[in-house]
């Protein structure tokens, strides 16, 4: 089952190079094992060292519904001195209840998210090698509204892709992004428009994220205006809450009015959690031909093929418009017709409508070439 899954990552994510390598394996949810056994062995047989960690939930909510701020504190202070030992960081995601933090110790948990975003996610392991997949549960199922067994047949679909293929046909949309300053996004409840000048592109094709998909930039922080309406159900991860239609407004890059149809004043307080929730990290644009509707995980749906998503919160290095935050929360709004159509400019020249791409060097990445 997870032959071409570890093919990928050995060649993509490790790009073939383990040997001498110290890779902690670590699995959200047990249901991870099989993957974790795979993959430690041909880490092994390729040179290098695997460790492996399991982290429980419900354990996960006991601890923060009981800790102090001062136990908090040094938990990740641990994790910081553990982590600081690896080079690599494969994480899997087997949930089996994605709302398994729900009712956590708010203050708790906002502290928590805090301290491991910036000590642990970003201080090391984002830079010095992170991959993430996650492996099929009855949660990710039924979040796509899927059989498991229809479920594991689209997830086999995506980590088989070719992503060498997706990276060459990303060429010649980051040499346009990396040239662009203005982006215009037009849609149902969207008149968005923000500047990306100088803060470059980088194509994702399976060597961070299984499935993979996108091509990533940051809008400079101050540029953002307008409104963009989203249409993708999501859920946040780390306060286990979801929300429906986002729709956002921006002036002068900040998010001066959000709304959503479902858990609308827990998104008021999700944007209030530092100064930096309220600014945008990223924008990319989805390209992922296998991953066409939303599965209710972020890891698939921000790849959904004609989408675009905007991150609320911290930006990545790659490219970094200097805005920092311990959310990192991707918005995405598909554009094919069926879910109301919608166009993007790129210094007011049409590079994509209606989820296809317009632009004769860029139909290579339009569905039907990248199968």
């Amino acid at each position: 089952m997870y032959e071409k899954l570890v093919e990928n990552v050995m060649s993509g994510a490790l790009g073939g190079k383990a040997g001498g390598k110290r890779i902690m394996l670590f699995s959200f949810g047990f249901e991870g094992a099989g993957a974790m056994r795979e993959l430690a062995a041909a880490i092994a047989k390729a040179g290098g060292t695997p460790d492996m960690l399991y982290e429980d939930a419900l354990a996960k909510k006991a601890f923060l519904d009981n800790a102090t701020p001062e136990a908090i504190e040094a938990k990740v202070a641990m994790m910081e001195k553990s982590f600081a030992e690896f080079d690599h960081f494969i994480r899997i995601l087997a949930e089996d209840d994605f709302y398994s933090l729900a009712g956590t110790n708010r203050d708790n948990l906002r502290l928590y998210n805090r301290l491991y975003g910036t000590r642990v996610r970003d201080a090391i392991m984002l830079k010095r090698g992170y991959t993430l997949f996650n492996v099929p549960t009855i949660a990710y199922s039924a979040a796509a509204h899927m059989s498991l067994g229809a479920y594991s047949e689209l997830w086999e679909r995506v980590v088989s892709l070719d992503y060498s293929r997706m990276g060459d046909a990303m060429g010649p949309l980051k040499e346009l992004m990396e040239k662009t300053d203005r982006v215009h996004i037009k849609g149902p409840g969207t008149d968005l428009e923000f500047s990306i000048k100088g803060l470059g592109a980088i194509p994702c094709a399976g060597k961070q994220n299984i499935p993979d998909g996108e091509v990533f930039s940051a809008p400079i922080k101050d540029s953002v205006n307008g409104t963009v309406q989203f249409n993708t159900p999501l859920v946040a991860p780390s306060i286990s809450t979801q929300f429906e239609n986002i729709r956002l407004e921006f002036k002068d890059g900040r998010i001066i009015k959000s709304k959503s149809d479902r858990n609308d004043a827990e998104l008021a307080r999700f944007f209030d959690i530092d100064d930096g929730a309220r600014y945008a990290g990223e924008f990319a644009l989805g390209v992922n031909p296998h991953i066409t509707r939303p599965c209710g995980e972020i890891l698939f749906d921000e790849k959904i093929s004609g989408s675009f998503h905007i991150a609320a919160g911290c930006c990545y290095d790659e490219c970094d418009n200097g805005n920092k935050s311990a959310n990192h929360f991707d918005m995405i709004c598909i554009q094919t017709p069926e879910f109301g159509g919608g166009e993007i400019y790129f210094d007011g020249r049409l590079i994509r409508r209606d989820g296809r791409f317009v632009l004769p060097e860029l139909d290579g990445l339009n569905p039907e070439k990248l199968m």
